[in-house]
């Protein structure tokens, strides 16, 4: 009924043939309270004998005569405390679900730094239109909620045309969104490098774009680094939005398995470590890499106070 619903408004929908199988909605209980159960059958009963229910669809224009053959009284019977999880299936599923997560985190910061050292020296050294520009972009994506920008992405494209799947829809509407962070991180990771290593760079003979490349940008991003990375932790938690458009990642299969099984702590604490086994091998790698870098400009400082 609620396909027939939607679909005489689409007009790109349509039968795909007989019917091949039924649905039910049905009143989940108490276990054991044959009183309320006795209540609702009477109810559900009268609704389907004076006419009412035929009425309700009719005035929808969803009555058929299949309708007739799907009146049961007969109830549903799930028990809830007889529900098992399968660790090695449920395993199997979650590191699935988790492998999404990861690669939609890493294309989202693929998309957020190459969009955002552009917004950053912009903002900082364009023109006033420039400025101006990525001042919008930055306090647009900043200033809204991420889900509201995935759902808008997700389901307002495709009224001009456009049309992405879910997944692709997450990576760039998080690229999007963290690409105005990270320009902020830039920015002023740029500003912290001082202005006479452009005059020391110029006098060495390099154009701007060598002076930036070479000297410039790697003392930016050893500044920039530290919040980088806790900008990246921060994106693969902010996966978990992706439910919202029928993403399964991480959070989505916990949510689906939990409410499967009820076993909400025990699967709750899987999902955990994986996120911790996501996260803090970044944060270790990150932090090696800055001592690295903080030696090698200090052996570089060192030599040149030798001289």
């Amino acid at each position: 009924a609620g396909e027939m619903f939607y679909a005489r408004h689409n007009p790109n929908l349509k039968p795909a043939g007989e019917p091949f199988n039924t649905g039910a909605y049905v009143v989940g209980l108490r276990k054991g309270d044959t009183e309320l159960l006795k209540k609702v059958n009477v109810a559900i009963d009268r609704l389907n004998n004076d006419g009412t229910t035929e009425k309700i669809f009719r005035k929808w224009d969803l009555w058929n005569d299949e309708q007739l053959s799907l009146r049961t009284n007969q109830p549903a019977k799930y028990d809830v405390a007889k529900s098992t999880f399968n660790w090695s299936e449920g395993l199997i599923k979650l590191s699935k679900a988790a492998l999404v997560t990861v690669l939609i985190a890493f294309g989202a910061m693929i998309i957020a730094v190459v969009f955002g050292i552009p917004l950053a020296l912009g903002q900082s050294n364009g023109g006033k239109a420039i400025r101006v520009l990525c001042t919008i972009y930055i306090e647009f994506f900043r200033g809204t909620p991420v889900l509201v920008q995935l759902l808008f992405l997700y389901f307002g494209l495709p009224v001009i045309g456009i049309t992405l799947p879910g997944w692709l829809t997450a990576v760039v509407g998080l690229g999007l969104n963290y690409a105005a962070y990270e320009s902020q991180v830039y920015r002023t990771a740029f500003e912290a490098v001082p202005s006479r290593q452009w005059q020391v760079a110029y006098s060495l003979g390099m154009r701007p774009v060598q002076a930036f490349r070479r000297i410039i940008f790697p003392q930016a991003f050893r500044i920039a680094l530290p919040p980088m990375t806790n900008d990246f932790v921060s994106l693969f938690k902010d996966t978990s939005t992706a439910f919202a458009i029928a993403v399964w990642e991480l959070a989505t299969a916990y949510r689906e398995l939990a409410n499967a099984t009820q076993s909400y702590l025990g699967i709750g604490l899987v999902v955990c470590c994986y996120y911790l086994a996501m996260s803090l091998p970044l944060a270790h790698y990150a932090h090696k890499l800055e001592q690295r870098l903080q030696r090698k400009s200090t052996g570089i400082l060192s030599s040149g106070s030798d001289k």
